[in-house]
């Protein structure tokens, strides 16, 4: 009898300790206020759901929770969220209640829409999905007549058993719950996030042809930085290549310009092309010199790019 006492107890320790882990995950996320545009979203139910709670697009924290209220006319949940201003949500976005686990704290999941118009401050997402009761499911399930039958049969011993099993779950789940916190919190999105995908390439490569010698030269150069080739002058004005997801396309936009044979750089020269060039077709709009032909290849980032001169 002692020894059933001492495990019962040892149950009741570890669910406690796996309490503290979960009261410690909740209170290291970012629950203060975030500063953005408002938008309202109506619930059927919003269980678990608490003012403060993450508002995440693909995973990443984007907002949060900032007011709760009842629609006395309709019986609807309605929420309030704080959404940040450099995230731009179509007409068609949809919001759901999804939970981190069993667990687990709750959140709202957006999912944008193919609108081109987009939400403004004020505005109300049509589309949305309430929270689903967990526990009540789990609870249905445990308390049905073959549960109660199940649970009258394990006896004392058993009982002790599963308080083991439920606390050393608890404890997983407030590990991991605290885990998650943690991921969501270095993966909010930030000015640096922004800046590093939106990345644009700075440096053109370029292809010269010297007809008469029948020689190519590589040139590598930085935007608005002159090449001398020959005795053509080259800008880079503009220098864009689509994204891996997006079908391939580099084009940059040059300004070539033709100094007098054995005359300095700072002589006056006559322009003789702008505009784009494709690299995929480099005959589009090409460079008409009787001497020297020059091409796109390639827009790359490099932040160490030097102009290089040939010829």
């Amino acid at each position: 009898m002692q020894s059933s006492i001492i495990e019962t107890l040892t149950g009741a320790a570890v669910i406690a300790i796996a309490a503290v882990f979960l009261f410690f995950a909740y209170s290291s996320t970012d629950a203060g206020a975030t500063s953005g545009y408002d938008l309202t979203i109506d619930f059927d139910r919003v269980d678990g759901l608490a003012r403060g709670a993450d508002v995440r697009l693909s995973g990443i924290k984007v907002g949060s929770v900032t007011e709760q209220e009842l629609d006395v006319s309709t019986y609807v949940a309605r929420v309030t969220i704080t959404v940040d201003p450099k995230v731009a949500l179509p007409e068609d976005t949809s919001a759901k209640i999804t939970s981190e686990g069993l667990l687990g704290g709750s959140y709202i999941s957006l999912t944008p829409g193919g609108s081109e118009d987009m939400l403004e401050a004020g505005d109300e997402i049509q589309f949305a999905q309430g929270s689903v009761d967990l526990i009540g499911l789990v609870s249905q399930a445990v308390f049905s007549a073959g549960g109660v039958r199940l649970l009258g049969s394990i006896g004392h011993r058993g009982m002790t058993s599963v308080l083991h099993v439920m606390g050393t779950a608890l404890l997983i789940a407030g590990l991991s719950a605290h885990a998650i916190a943690q991921e969501a919190e270095s993966e909010t999105l930030t000015e640096e996030t922004v800046a590093e995908v939106e990345r644009v390439p700075d440096t053109a490569n370029l292809m010269g042809l010297n007809k008469i010698t029948a020689r190519t030269h590589p040139m590598r150069v930085k935007l608005d930085t002159p090449l001398r080739f020959g005795t053509l002058g080259i800008v880079v004005r503009a220098c864009e290549k689509a994204r891996p997801e997006d079908p391939p396309k580099t084009i940059a936009f040059l300004e070539v310009r033709e100094y007098p044979v054995n005359e300095e750089i700072t002589t006056e020269p006559e322009p003789i092309f702008s505009g784009w060039m494709l690299a995929s077709s480099p005959g589009l709009n090409a460079l008409e010199h009787p001497v020297y032909d020059v091409w796109l290849t390639d827009c790359t980032i490099s932040s160490a790019a030097a102009p290089v001169s040939s010829e």
